[in-house]
């Protein structure tokens, strides 16, 4: 009987397994309480014989146990669904306002552009506005997804960058040089964007020819290491550092892949600004 309760999964489990084993031992049914808390006791007028009196209370003693076991183990259980749906929750609700951010800063910007365009290169108002409404298709889906590839990651760089053009002055470049597998490795939505957005706000001097990002990316021993940096000045538009921004993408990148996943940031020695994000890939995570 002990080891069938051992076996319980759940507070019927239990009962069973303990009504079945007086049945066998006594050749009866003996009726029980069950209250919702401590060990079940014999019914009212109940009686044993008196040499099963102590198997029998053992027995009532051992099941009530494993009950208070069963409670604290679907606590917890309950505690951590309750964590990890509020994790989800909270990254939603950033990538909400991240998006909800990224549309009305480009969005005035993205228009007055649209305009000026339409009247003096209509071919190429039409590829802007394929480009605009990709990157806000990507930034509204975002916020409905856990995951997203790399790939689809660089295209929205793609079209924010091509956007981005119509407001800054100089070239804006952006090279991918990592291994064409990982282009279809896992990541968070919208983790470039604001490495992008980084880069254009404190590393495009005013009159700078331009502004040439690069993104590295490897696999190794199970870790991802993803590396965005720009050929950016100091002379920018404010100081460089962990603004808003990139503290919630660490935090969301270690929501997305445990707590051991990491990020560094800060000035290049050959100038420019680096942020090095790295996870340890899970089986689920690769997929």
């Amino acid at each position: 009987a002990g080891h069938e309760l051992l076996q319980a999964l759940d507070r019927d489990d239990a009962r069973a397994s303990v009504e079945a084993a007086l049945t066998r031992g006594l050749g009866r049914a003996v009726a029980l309480e069950w209250s919702q808390a401590g060990p079940p006791r014999l019914a009212a007028g109940e009686e044993l014989p008196e040499h099963a009196v102590g198997a029998v209370d053992n027995l009532l003693m051992q099941a009530g146990m494993r009950l208070e076991n069963l409670a604290l183990t679907e606590q917890r259980a309950t505690a951590e669904r309750r964590a990890v749906e509020l994790r989800e929750a909270a990254t939603r609700a950033e990538l909400r306002a991240l998006h909800a951010q990224v549309q009305p800063h480009f969005l005035f910007n993205a228009l007055n552009a649209l305009s000026y365009l339409t009247e003096t290169d209509p071919r190429a108002a039409q590829r802007f506005t394929e480009r605009l409404a990709d990157m806000l298709r990507y930034t509204v889906e975002a916020g409905s997804r856990s995951t997203a590839l790399l790939a689809d990651e660089i295209a929205f760089v793609e079209d924010y960058l091509g956007v981005a053009r119509e407001r800054y002055e100089g070239d804006l470049g952006f090279t991918y040089r990592g291994p064409r597998e990982l282009l279809s490795a896992t990541v968070p939505p919208l983790l470039l964007q604001p490495l992008v957005e980084n880069s254009l706000k404190h590393g495009l001097a005013p009159g700078a020819k331009g502004l040439c990002l690069t993104l590295d990316a490897e696999r190794a021993d199970g870790w991802l290491t993803v590396t965005f940096q720009d050929d950016g000045t100091a002379g920018g538009n404010g100081a460089r550092g962990l603004g808003v921004g990139l503290e919630n993408l660490e935090q969301r990148v270690q929501r997305f892949a445990g707590e051991e996943a990491s990020m560094k940031a800060g000035p290049r020695e050959s100038g420019g600004y680096a942020v090095m994000l790295r996870w340890r890939e899970s089986a689920e995570v690769r997929r």
